[in-house]
């Protein structure tokens, strides 16, 4: 009998965000460099693109994204998880 009442039980539905991205982001940005800082309650993760002038690097910072720590540690693992998949496909199509 327990296992018919947990067999009963009504997963959670996902639900579905239709995401839309225009203007400047959907052309995005190029970066080659971020810096991260975290504290307590935010983590900053800041984009730049690192560039030599006149002889000197210089670097713009030109987004700054703030996220609390628990999405920005969910994004890390995001971010190797799709890596992983993505080089795992390309292997096997060699």
């Amino acid at each position: 009998m327990k296992d018919e009442k947990q067999s009963s039980l009504k997963k959670p539905q996902k639900k579905t965000i239709h995401t839309q991205v225009s203007g400047n982001v959907l052309k995005g940005s190029y970066s080659n460099a971020f810096k991260m800082n975290v504290t307590d309650n935010e983590a900053y993760i800041d984009f730049a693109f690192i560039f030599e002038e006149d002889g000197n690097q210089q670097a713009e910072v030109f987004s700054r994204i703030i996220l609390r720590p628990e999405f920005a540690r969910n994004l890390g693992q995001v971010i190797v998880e799709t890596i992983d998949k993505h080089q795992k496909k390309n292997e096997k199509s060699k």
